[in-house]
């Protein structure tokens, strides 16, 4: 078998969503390690800062999905240069920020929905009020 040579790559960050409760008004919390190598758990939003072209790749973690939570959607709320890509199942997302220097913030939506027809839509940027 040939073996290839990378020449470059991009890199990727992995984003768990936990949405705790199975309503309108549920929580949504991100599990990650930030850019600077500092581990996040269970925190209301998370820190997109890069210095390098970026995938998020953002992931239902385990009991959302078996609470019935899906990833349903990805809205921009305002020009933005960021491109998303559904996974599997509506069990992820990933979202590449293309640009190698970036302390600017792409607001976006992330719509989630519940077999029971609950919905919630979200920045993951923005602060919000776990339980």
């Amino acid at each position: 078998m040939k073996e290839t040579t990378m020449t470059s790559a991009i890199q990727q960050r992995t984003i768990s969503v936990s949405l705790i409760g199975t309503t309108s008004s549920a929580a949504i919390c991100y599990t990650y390690v930030r850019q600077d190598g500092e581990n996040m758990k269970q925190v209301s939003h998370c820190d997109m800062t890069c210095n390098t072209q970026t995938n998020y790749l953002f992931v239902l973690d385990a009991a959302s999905t078996a609470n019935g939570w899906t990833i349903t959607n990805f809205t921009p709320t305002a020009p933005t240069i960021l491109t998303a890509i559904a996974g599997p199942n509506q069990q992820s997302y990933c979202v590449t920020n293309p640009n190698p220097q970036s302390s600017t913030t792409y607001a976006f939506l992330f719509t989630y929905t519940n077999v029971n027809g609950s919905v919630v839509s979200h920045d993951p940027q923005i602060k919000n009020n776990p339980k």
